[in-house]
């Protein structure tokens, strides 16, 4: 039971390990009409996934266009099995378990893309360009959790208490400009630059008690860690479509190895046990060098492209092994009663491989009329790490193997292109957690399963901005000046002329009014005498 206090005071925190990464790489869909597909719109797709994606979907999009999709909302809960004691409590010590909870729950309501671009020349000419920005937001999540667990030993009149509590945010964000160019309406190709900054923010406390014998044992331990990982790298993404014949297109994506710029960890932590009256604490600090490049993509896709019946689309998405880690330092200063307290500089050099990852998109759309269509799509996810260590290293993280479908609907109004879509995926995998009572009754480290489950709710609206002005233009009740519409696609600026305002009314004419003459009654004729 010594043993149980001193390691679980320390080892149960995980101070010294790389944060949990799930990280899945396509942990949210992106796009308006690509993410209600399953996440399949490298052939044919044109929305604001394409810059990530493939930006030589941005030559289909028709003018100039704003888009956004965002993840409305989102929610993931997932759970473990016997977290606490992987490996149960040895019958001798007669532990009865009052309660027991670790659970986890996602909450995100995050733009997962926004981009706007620009047509230069003529709307009616072969080769068509395609300039503007955008930003991807391909991963985010908000972790919290919160387990614990409480019970009886009743072999030695003990009690036992364990509660951890943490939090995590994780970011991606691809920012910059892409060019697509249409060299005539069967060939697209496309480039994006990217800037990619990625953030890691993590807070985790952990606390137990332990008693027995009428308080002749008694243990407590506690910690606190916080964590802060930044990194920013350079992410560039070749595209390019083709029409095969007829309605049936092909298209490749490939995301280059991200450049490494820059990057920084920074935490602290501190973890006290209290044993037999002795007290242990320490204190860490840490000033690391951080990299976590995103690693080269490919993608490819074939689809059945008609917007006004049926259309469908696969896509194959193959991501190749990268490392990431941190290098640097770590001070550690120990204190313990009765003793001189003690400062150790620890150097730090982690890296793991993200291995071989293979994902499948497929999606389908059906139009009822011009106004209104319905999607379907399938996807997986798998990790960049199939298994992991019982270790150390590993303390906290997390693998899983997920699977989803996705259902949406698509509205277009003139101008106006909206979609509203349903999200549900499904995940099974490993959790590498302490082990209290391990082989022989050593306390360890093992792994233990755990579930996922995610709802989300998906919306996207795009306009074309010469189009949106001027519906707004022809709505308004007065004329305001619009400046930039075009004429009839011809790409050249049109003035803004106001309509011309009706001829005032002229006020009839005066009327005139005539005397009326006054009647002269006869005088009789005079009589003479």
């Amino acid at each position: 039971m010594r043993r149980v206090v001193a390691f679980g005071a320390v080892a149960a925190l995980g101070l010294s390990t790389l944060e949990a990464h799930a990280q899945n790489y396509r942990e949210m869909p992106i796009g308006g009409r690509t993410a209600t597909m399953g996440g399949a719109g490298t052939a044919a797709g044109n929305d604001s996934a394409m810059p990530y994606l493939n930006p030589a979907g941005l030559a289909g999009v028709p003018g100039d266009i704003f888009a956004v999709s965002a993840a409305a909302y989102s929610y993931t809960r997932r759970s473990f099995t016997n977290v606490m004691f992987p490996s149960g409590v040895p019958a001798s010590f007669g532990f009865q378990q009052d309660s027991a909870s670790f659970a986890t729950s996602t909450i995100g309501e995050l733009p997962s893309s926004v981009m706007y671009f620009r047509h230069f020349g003529d709307l009616k000419a072969k080769i068509q360009h395609r300039l503007g920005i955008s930003l991807v937001i391909p991963g985010a999540r908000d972790v919290e959790l919160i387990g614990s667990v409480g019970g009886r030993y009743t072999a030695f009149n003990g009690r036992y208490v364990n509660q951890v509590s943490a939090t995590s945010q994780q970011r991606s964000y691809y920012l910059g400009p892409s060019y697509a160019i249409a060299l005539n309406p069967d060939l697209r190709l496309g480039l994006s630059l990217y800037g990619l900054y990625q953030r890691n923010q993590r807070t985790r406390a952990q606390q137990f008690e332990l008693s027995g014998f009428g308080g002749a044992l008694s243990g407590n331990g506690s910690g606190q860690l916080a964590a802060l990982q930044e990194a920013f790298s350079i992410a560039p993404i070749l595209g390019a479509q083709a029409r095969l014949f007829s309605k049936l297109w092909a298209g490749l994506g490939v995301a280059l190895p991200a450049i490494h710029v820059t990057g920084r960890e920074r935490s602290n932590g501190t973890i006290a046990s209290t044993r037999d009256g002795r007290s242990l604490s320490a204190v860490s600090q840490s000033d690391l060098g951080y990299f976590e490049p995103a690693p080269a993509r490919l993608n490819a896709g074939i689809a059945w492209e008609d917007r006004k019946g049926f259309s469908a689309a696969v896509d194959v998405h193959v991501y190749l092994p990268r490392d990431f880690g941190r290098r640097g330092t770590t001070a550690v200063e120990a204190r313990q009663t009765g003793e001189v307290s003690r400062r150790q500089v620890i150097g730090t050099d982690e890296s793991v491989e993200r291995e071989l990852v293979v994902d499948v998109s497929a999606g389908v759309e059906y139009a009822f009329t011009s106004l209104l269509s319905t999607r379907l799509g399938f996807f997986t996810d798998n990790p960049p790490r199939a298994t992991l260590d019982a270790s150390d290293r590993d303390n906290g993280q997390l693998t899983l193997q997920r699977f989803g479908g996705t259902l949406g609907l698509g509205i277009q109004a003139g101008s106006f292109d909206t979609t509203l879509g349903l999200v549900f995926a499904r995940g099974t995998g490993r959790y590498v957690t302490v082990d209290q009572f391990g082989p022989g009754g050593a306390p360890g480290f093992t792994t233990v399963p755990t579930t996922e489950t995610t709802s989300m709710i998906v919306f996207s609206g795009a306009v074309t901005v010469d189009e949106a002005k001027k519906a707004i233009r022809d709505a308004l009740p007065v004329a305001v000046p619009l400046p930039d519409l075009e004429i009839g696609g011809t790409g050249t600026p049109a003035p803004w002329i106001p309509d011309p305002l009706p001829p005032e009314p002229k006020p009839p004419p005066p009327k005139v009014r005539r005397a009326v003459p006054e009647m002269i009654e006869p005088r009789p004729p005079a009589v003479r005498p």
